[in-house]
């Protein structure tokens, strides 16, 4: 592993794990609130968290990558199904703004039904695929009209959507430009980059790391903290109650000091 993608490498285990955990268990408090998009994020969160504990065993024994050891499986299934439920919160976001007459979205059932059937799926596709690697840069790469059909059919529809609160179609437009961009600067760039690497392997022994290829695997790496951030606009009731408690500090600190 090259010299920047190592050191993103330690800031994923060091810093993006513990603070994924901990987001597991703020979006759990929120599941219970009855806020739909947050039951997508919250099975993103455990696809991230597999991972990140993967990608650690597989950095720990690199002999590992030389056939399809459990940890490989494991790493192409938590990718996969990472990419079904950004698209699940993209194609989410974007309903609510292009069909707003359509109530039916934001079910906690379909939202249920949805993960269950990402779930379901990839499991099948990574259990019977023989390329692992391959199977989920080709589902990555069908998943990029998606991307763009969300992000265009978001901001498109938007001065219409009179009937969707400021704050939503803010948290909406926000999920959907950060997923887009994620996609687009940090999972395609590596999807290249791994059939280049394939091709190149075809006609010659070894794969020289270059100045690119470093810096693609550290956005790659990067990745991981796009979820992590994505938590802003998913779970708005934490920050609204996080300012309210500040707020009240703040009083109270003030009231003490008039007394």
């Amino acid at each position: 592993m090259a010299s920047h993608a190592h050191a993103m490498f330690l800031v994923d285990a060091c810093v993006c794990l513990p603070v994924t955990i901990l987001l597991l268990v703020l979006s759990c408090l929120a599941i219970k609130r009855g806020q739909v998009p947050v039951i997508y994020y919250t099975n993103l969160l455990i696809t991230t968290l597999l991972q990140l504990f993967t990608m650690i065993a597989l950095v720990a024994n690199p002999g590992q990558l030389q056939y399809i050891s459990p940890s490989v499986s494991c790493y192409a299934f938590s990718m996969m199904a990472n990419l079904g439920f950004k698209i699940c919160i993209s194609l989410e976001g974007s309903s609510i703004i292009v069909f707003r007459q359509l109530d039916s979205i934001r079910k906690t059932t379909i939202s249920v039904l949805a993960c269950a059937m990402t779930w379901v799926i990839c499991i099948i596709t990574i259990s019977l695929a023989a390329d692992k690697q391959f199977i989920v840069c080709i589902l990555a790469i069908l998943l990029a009209p998606l991307y763009i059909l969300c992000l265009a059919g978001t901001l498109k529809c938007l001065p219409a959507a009179t009937s969707v609160p400021v704050k939503e179609k803010q948290r909406i437009v926000g999920a959907v430009v950060l997923l887009f961009v994620n996609y687009f600067v940090m999972i395609a760039p590596m999807i290249v980059l791994i059939f280049h690497i394939r091709s190149y392997m075809l006609d010659h022994t070894e794969y020289i790391v270059t100045h690119s290829t470093d810096v693609i695997m550290t956005l790659f790496l990067l990745s991981p903290f796009v979820d992590l951030i994505l938590f802003v606009f998913m779970c708005d009731w934490f920050t609204d109650k996080l300012v309210a408690s500040l707020c009240c500090c703040i009083k109270a600190d003030s009231t003490t000091s008039t007394v």
